[in-house]
């Protein structure tokens, strides 16, 4: 493929966020760093499934003597096992990273505008949920978040934590049931991490971002007649 076609076809794939027309360096910010973490997700996630299935079709070959068998399963058997879970955990490790830098960005520039220090729950609480506290609590911005979306948050969060600390401890029930609910395919018994569960956690983030950045429209405009 040509290279202007080749960028051409990475520009058809979808914005899986889009900021207000109203510019406000977090939200844009965030959208820049969010879609390419997007596009990372949708290219690598078909670059695996041609990897895997190559390598899986190259077991089969014949008349290969036993080291070429053996060598396959040390490093073929490997990549199919791993190369998945490996671009899984990191697009969920990465699109949180993007989430809370958003968040510290937007409470210093609430901070600023306020002329407020930014003070955070001193409670063992998640770090996303602290930001989102300071908000509508000290700031007095009016996001609205169910129950729903902080259960599906919490999952991703735990997912996130396995991925980078290889935690072994149990996943907790009520985790398992918003992990199932989210994937929609698995048993009551199997917790995989699947291509879906990642690109229901991208969205799940974007509708985040965009609850909290319209909640920040609605609280910079008063602002503004106010001063």
């Amino acid at each position: 493929m040509k290279p202007k076609d080749y960028f051409l076809n990475v520009l058809s794939i979808e914005n899986i966020y889009d900021p207000a027309p109203e510019f406000h360096q977090p939200f844009w910010d965030f959208s820049y760093r969010f879609q390419s973490l997007y596009r990372n997700w949708i290219l690598f996630k078909d670059f695996n499934k041609n990897h895997i299935d190559l390598l899986a079709q190259a077991e089969n070959v014949e008349n290969e003597g036993a080291e070429y068998y053996d060598i396959h399963s040390e490093v073929a058997q490997v990549d199919i096992e791993f190369f998945p879970k490996h671009l899984r955990g990191s697009i969920i490790s990465l699109s949180l990273s993007s989430l809370e830098n958003l968040l510290n960005e937007l409470a210093e520039e609430i901070a600023k505008d306020l002329d407020k220090p930014i003070e955070l729950d001193k409670r063992p609480l998640p770090f996303i949920n602290k930001y989102l506290l300071w908000f509508t609590r000290n700031c007095k911005i009016e996001i609205t978040i169910n129950k729903e979306q902080y259960n599906k948050l919490d999952a991703i969060r735990e997912v996130r934590n396995r991925f980078i600390h290889n935690l072994s401890r149990e996943i907790p029930e009520n985790i398992k049931k918003t992990i199932r609910e989210m994937t929609k395919n698995l048993s009551n018994h199997e917790i995989v991490v699947t291509d879906e569960f990642v690109d229901q956690s991208l969205r799940e983030i974007s509708t985040l971002v965009k609850n909290i950045e319209l909640s920040y429209l609605d609280f910079y405009s008063e602002l503004k007649n106010n001063r």
